[in-house]
């Protein structure tokens, strides 16, 4: 040891060992002040997350999420001199029990080196330690935020083709509504109904059925029609109003006003099901339906989301005619069955578990409005609710495959940066 070093020790009565046990513990507490200060200066979790480069706390990660949307490389300048001055603040800092020797010991080497000629040699050698330092956390962090970067790039990626595939899909599926207003609801039923009101004679059928497995497709396509129809128009629940009643109804509005009436009728389907209804009910639902257009003066509306379930005869052309849309099909439904395929891939587990996370989000509430954002990953608050909601969707209501999708959102949550 240098002698005046030696002096000022025995000076201050501070054993050597002693010493040294206090440098350890400051050098200690200056490295995990790295993550204390710099990346939360709450108390950090230092749960180890495995990136491609190596193994990294959450405050490490969370920083570098926060970089990554930074152009630029500003961000290490800054980080630099933020560690840098960090520890240049550190030095003479109580870090033992009672040591308050330690900073005095401090103070008094520097002046008393200084008198020797050393205090230069003294601050070049710390400062350069405390630059060294500070390179290497820029370094280290350098490496997460290659990591998270690459990550964010195959989330963002993953993000964008299933938006660019849900919008093509939605646009496709306006054309076909816009092909089937176009070209069969607007000739067969509103051109129709104009042409009677003009007082010309017309042949309006007697009931016209839109037959899709997804009831909302049908409804949509109705309430298109009743919207714009020129005639008296009325929507009904064929399971809480008597039928002939509301005909007589019609019938009398279109004597005292000569509007043919448009009557939407839900649930009538339930009434021509072959496998439900009673067979006296679809031979009286027979006879109605024949005769709707004479002498109601009225054509019903109704969806079928099954009509190979209801009674032929009763669909037969000269009571129905039936608008085909089984071709088209709702983009949230095919969004739904990709989302399903999706999940299932390992791959899409470890490399995009927040897209896998949505997608069961998606296939969970059959919404694209429920998402996870990136920034809010390492959130408690907002992944409580994200598993509150799956497992009430997938569990509480007794979904088919839902403990399933539960084990695989464990799966994925684990991948989650």
């Amino acid at each position: 040891m240098i002698p005046a070093i030696q002096t000022v020790l025995q000076k201050n009565n501070i054993p050597k060992s002693e010493n040294k046990t206090n440098m350890k513990t400051q050098q200690k507490v200056n490295d995990v002040g790295l993550r204390q200060d710099v990346f939360q200066k709450n108390q950090p979790s230092f749960k180890g997350i495995k990136l491609p480069s190596g193994e990294y706390s959450i405050e490490e990660v969370r920083y570098a999420k926060k970089v990554v949307e930074k152009v630029g490389d500003a961000w290490k300048k800054e980080l630099y001199k933020r560690e840098y001055n960090r520890h240049k603040n550190s030095h003479g800092v109580i870090v033992a029990e009672g040591q308050n020797k330690f900073a005095k010991f401090t103070d008094r080497l520097i002046v008393d080196t200084m008198t020797l000629g050393l205090g230069e040699i003294f601050y070049q050698t710390r400062n350069a330690v405390d630059s060294q330092k500070a390179k290497n956390t820029v370094s280290r962090m350098s490496k997460v935020v290659s990591d998270v970067r690459h990550i964010k790039y195959k989330e963002d990626t993953a993000a964008l083709e299933k938006a660019e595939l849900s919008a093509l899909r939605r646009l496709e599926y306006q054309k076909k509504l816009i092909e089937i207003k176009e070209e069969r609801i607007q000739p067969e039923i509103l051109d129709t109904i104009q042409r009677q009101r003009e007082g010309r004679y017309v042949d309006l059928p007697n009931n016209i059925m839109f037959a899709n497995k997804d009831e909302k497709i049908n409804e949509e396509l109705i309430n298109w029609t009743i919207e714009n129809a020129n005639a008296n128009v009325k929507t009904v629940d064929a399971k809480k109003v008597e039928l002939l009643d509301v005909l007589d109804e019609a019938e009398e509005h279109f004597q005292e006003t000569g509007d043919w009436n448009l009557i939407h009728v839900k649930n009538m389907d339930s009434l021509l099901n072959k496998e439900s209804a009673d067979e006296s009910v679809i031979e009286s639902m027979k006879d109605i339906m024949s005769a709707t257009a004479e002498d109601y003066h009225t054509t019903i509306l109704f969806s079928a989301a099954h009509p190979e379930k209801l009674d032929s005869i009763a669909l037969q052309p000269h009571r129905v005619r039936q608008i085909d849309v089984t071709d088209i099909t709702s983009p949230i439904n095919m969004d739904i069955k990709d989302a399903i395929s999706r999940v299932h891939d390992e791959k899409n587990i470890k490399e995009t578990p927040l897209s896998v996370v949505n997608d069961l989000l998606l296939i969970a509430n059959k919404d694209d409005k429920y998402k996870m954002d990136w920034q809010n990953t390492f959130s408690k608050s907002i992944y409580n609710d994200v598993r509150n909601n799956l497992k009430q969707k997938f569990l509480q209501e007794d979904h088919p495959n839902g403990v399933e999708y539960m084990n695989i959102l464990g799966r994925a949550t684990k991948n989650l940066i």
